[in-house]
């Protein structure tokens, strides 16, 4: 995962299973998801939808992308 957090340089990142990082941000975020079928996001304590399937490669700006991004409830 590639994170930009407001007008900061991006950071790359690697996870493992059941790591779960926290960032904070005053304008936004803009992320590269690398295998976006193995994320789960949750922004503002609301889950968002699923992503896409394994290994699709998905970018989006938060809050900017999250309408589209949410499960439709």
């Amino acid at each position: 995962m590639r994170i930009q957090i407001d007008d900061s340089e991006p950071r790359e990142y690697m996870f493992q299973p059941g790591n779960r990082p926290e960032w904070k941000a005053r304008q936004g975020f803009y992320l590269i998801i690398g295998n976006a079928g193995g994320v789960e996001l949750t922004f503002d304590g609301e889950g968002i939808a699923k992503l896409g399937g394994p290994g699709q490669v998905v970018r989006m700006r938060l809050p900017g992308d999250l309408p589209r991004a949410r499960e439709e409830g």
